[in-house]
């Protein structure tokens, strides 16, 4: 996705999907597998292009396949991080960029 103003909610998504898969040091491979094992069977290439723009369409079932994997609700697929500390509540072993809060590891 070019750098600038964000034109659709597919690329608000994009944007977002990248941004939470690099924070929390995943893989686009890492992504496609934890998609894929909840039901929402994807690929690296699909992903990957997602993430550059070249592919520039989110189908719902994905904005919620998506938010499910990163453990949001699918509105911060499209708006961001609602932290405020820390709505987002980051996963065990994480911490919020926002705050600082740690996600409590089981």
């Amino acid at each position: 996705v070019s750098a600038g103003r964000v034109n659709t909610l597919s690329e608000a998504v994009a944007r977002r999907l990248r941004s939470l898969r690099q924070q929390r040091g995943w893989t686009v491979q890492h992504l496609a597998d934890t998609l894929t094992a909840n039901g929402m069977p994807t690929t690296r290439v699909a992903l990957s292009s997602l993430e550059l723009g070249k592919r520039v369409t989110v189908t719902v079932d994905e904005l919620y396949a998506f938010a499910a994997a990163f453990g949001i609700h699918p509105d911060q697929m499209v708006n961001g991080p609602a932290c405020q500390v820390c709505s987002d509540a980051p996963p065990p072993g994480f911490a919020c960029l926002n705050c600082g809060t740690t996600g409590a590891i089981p």
